[in-house]
């Protein structure tokens, strides 16, 4: 018997004794091993129909967050980020490239503005609208934390640095 199981499945562990005897104990009980329906709260939000409307909608802005996704759609972060996972959706993140040569002279043009607009107005940075999307540090680094590309294959997103 135990030459026959390896012979099958020559790569997996023979199954513990209680797992037979329960196994067993199941089938003359039910007639079948077959698990029984579980008790439990049923599935409300996690819809066919809501998983179309999540996918269209990442369809249309695959580079949405998730917590602006459920806002917009209504359904709650958990139950959103449950339904991405039932379609294989990741979220990745975009790679980064290097900046090229006449950039440098670009930034330094517009540190020059910027210092000119702020001498000339002292209230200039205030007509500036400032987000909090990317951090962007001297030395080049972004913390890309809020860039997020969703989609169920690595769509090898490129971002300028």
């Amino acid at each position: 018997m135990f030459t026959e199981f390896h012979q099958k499945f020559p790569n997996s562990p023979l199954p513990h004794r209680t797992t037979v005897w329960k196994t067993y104990q199941k089938f003359l009980k039910t007639g079948s091993v077959a698990d029984a329906p579980r008790s439990g709260r049923p599935v409300s939000v996690t819809t066919n129909e809501n998983i179309e409307t999540v996918a269209l909608a990442l369809v249309e802005q695959p580079n949405q967050s998730a917590v602006r996704l459920s806002g917009e759609l209504q359904i709650s972060d958990r139950s959103l980020r449950r339904m991405l996972k039932r379609m294989h959706y990741r979220v990745y993140r975009p790679r980064l490239h290097a900046l090229h040569e006449d950039d440098f002279d670009r930034r330094l043009e517009f540190c020059e503005l910027y210092l000119g607009c702020s001498q000339d107005d002292p209230q200039f940075q205030h007509s500036i609208l400032w987000s909090d999307e990317a951090t962007f540090k001297l030395n080049g680094t972004v913390n890309r934390h809020n860039c997020v590309y969703w989609n169920d294959q690595n769509p090898h997103v490129f971002m300028e640095k």
